[in-house]
């Protein structure tokens, strides 16, 4: 009897451990414009990673939060691509009086060279994470 209750007590623990954990992640969708198929695979990649390693972010479809990231090639006047140009902007959804609007909560452009992309995807969430998920998480806490 004493072994029933325990192992319904620990499920029913682990089981609202799962859920809470789950719904303090944040959902974010990232979208990105590119000026080739590759560079737009790369910036997935590296976007993704970055906020993959800040633990409490779920990549969505079609998140609260939106990254969304153009990349311009930058290049010398004989045509040459050097580096890129990335803008982004983080937006989130609001709904208000069954009206969806999109508020622009940061934006910026960094630029790198052919090889600092990865680099400079992983300043830019780090930018992100201070400036916005820090605030978020202690408003949640």
């Amino acid at each position: 009897m004493k072994t029933r209750i325990l192992v319904t007590l620990f499920i029913v623990v682990v089981c609202s451990l799962s859920v809470f954990s789950q719904a303090k992640k944040f959902q974010i969708d990232v979208a990105i414009h590119a000026s080739g198929s590759q560079v737009e695979s790369d910036l997935r990649n590296y976007l993704s990673r970055e906020l993959r390693t800040l633990g409490d972010v779920d990549l969505v479809e079609s998140g609260a939060l939106t990254i969304n990231v153009i990349e311009i090639g930058l290049k010398t006047t004989n045509n040459t691509v050097v580096g890129h140009a990335l803008a982004y902007t983080i937006t989130e959804v609001i709904s208000c009086q069954g009206n969806i609007y999109s508020n622009t909560l940061a934006s910026g452009l960094e630029t790198t060279d052919l090889d600092g992309m990865s680099k400079t995807c992983e300043i830019i969430i780090t930018k992100i994470d201070k400036g916005i998920l820090e605030k978020r998480r202690k408003a949640k806490s």
